[in-house]
């Protein structure tokens, strides 16, 4: 199985108002991000994307979704081992036990690549690794 890490995530290249899919993307394989931020710690696998850097700003809008995990997005500029609070631009998860998915939206300056890490919560009869469907979809381009 080919694990995507901070070292080799899988590129997304988005331009114009496009929306890519990654269905049945499996977390499982490697932990490449890890710390705590939000109150979440991102000790479990993780599957890593990075959006590719463009001459404009960009509202993105990123979900994952699963059926038995719950993933959470952490949005980063950097992909590392010891993420804190100050490393990371946003944590997102529904933060409802029983909802299977999540969703951020955020914008990216112009010439700035950023990270999308699935990871994964355990709790709640989930499991902190799995397969989800992600998808990316770029609202607005200024």
């Amino acid at each position: 199985m080919q694990c995507w890490t901070c070292s080799n995530p899988v590129p997304v290249i988005l331009e114009g108002n496009n929306i890519i899919e990654f269905p049945n993307t499996n977390t499982c394989g490697s932990n490449t991000n890890d710390g705590a931020a939000d109150g979440k710690d991102m000790a479990s696998d993780d599957f890593v994307f990075q959006i590719n850097s463009s001459p404009f700003v960009r509202d993105i809008l990123v979900g994952a979704s699963a059926e038995r995990m719950d993933p959470f997005l952490v949005l980063t500029e950097q992909c590392r081992m010891d993420q804190t609070a100050d490393t990371v631009e946003a944590v997102k998860d529904d933060d409802a036990d029983l909802d299977l998915g999540s969703t951020i939206r955020f914008r990216v300056p112009a010439g700035a690549p950023f990270f999308i890490v699935i990871e994964g919560y355990q709790g709640a009869g989930t499991e902190d690794c799995g397969e989800t469907d992600v998808t990316f979809q770029v609202e607005t381009t200024l």
